[in-house]
């Protein structure tokens, strides 16, 4: 896969996760053992060491931060003339705009927010904080779907792989990993927040949540250009998921 600089990357937050980001203006990364997945983390049966080509690094020196290309599954646009890329392209879109249904009943549930950013954005701000130790590497790729059999448990690329059943993911995967034997915490400064995410989508709950995107737009307004708009780069900034609501319901500008 080619990396474009400007590739956009999205994650999925839970309230209270976005709500720490933006009052610790840091991106956190969080131990591998921590995960909750059987097949990674705490519930996984890794080995005490694991292999990273010529090192063994304890996994509880491992951190993650995963991300998502939010792009649809590439074999459901196949034809037998081939791939359908119009119809690709259009079912990328339509996620971009409105985020996964899948992804937020799994991370945020009633309430949470998706944010937009590019890769060159976050490589910035990790290079920031490793860049001076020799002790952190960092290792970045995109995740790998196949049958859970075939993983292997003892190595960083199982770290890039994961079962079939979580493909409509379509993660992006950023792993650091820390070679001193001292216990660290691995936050990632990210500076301004408005300048950071290109856009904050907010959960498409049933629920009234709207209170959640006027506070935020609230937070933000002095930081529009054109007023009291509620744009970025030519584009609505923060703004409620229309998946379940009609459009006349989104926030476009605060009087």
């Amino acid at each position: 896969m080619s990396i474009l600089p400007d590739m956009a990357l999205y994650r999925y937050l839970s309230l209270e996760s976005f709500l720490h980001l933006f009052t610790s203006k840091k991106v956190r990364f969080s131990k591998i053992t921590s995960w909750p997945d059987k097949f990674e983390g705490k519930s996984y049966e890794m080995s005490s060491r694991i292999h990273t080509g010529s090192r063994n690094i304890n996994p509880n020196h491992i951190f993650g931060s995963c991300w998502t290309r939010e792009l649809d599954i590439l074999e459901c646009h196949q034809t037998p003339a081939g791939l359908n890329l119009d119809t690709f392209q259009r079912a990328n879109q339509e996620l971009q705009q409105m985020g996964s249904a899948a992804l937020w009943e799994a991370y945020c549930g009633r309430s949470g927010v998706c944010v937009k950013c590019n890769i060159s954005k976050i490589l910035c701000s990790i290079a920031s904080r490793i860049e001076n130790n020799p002790h952190l590497t960092l290792v970045h790729q995109e995740i790998t779907y196949c049958p859970g059999i075939s993983i292997r448990s003892n190595t960083i690329d199982a770290l890039f792989q994961k079962r079939i059943p979580f493909r409509h993911e379509s993660e992006y995967r950023f792993i650091i990993l820390d070679n001193s034997e001292t216990e660290l915490d691995m936050d990632i400064d990210i500076g301004d927040i408005y300048d950071f995410f290109d856009e904050i989508l907010v959960c498409p709950t049933q629920d009234d949540n709207g209170w959640i995107t006027s506070a935020i737009h609230k937070h933000f307004s002095p930081l529009f250009k054109n007023g009291h708009l509620n744009m970025k780069n030519g584009k609505i900034y923060c703004h409620r998921s229309q998946l379940y609501l009609p459009a006349s319901n989104e926030l476009r500008v605060v009087k």
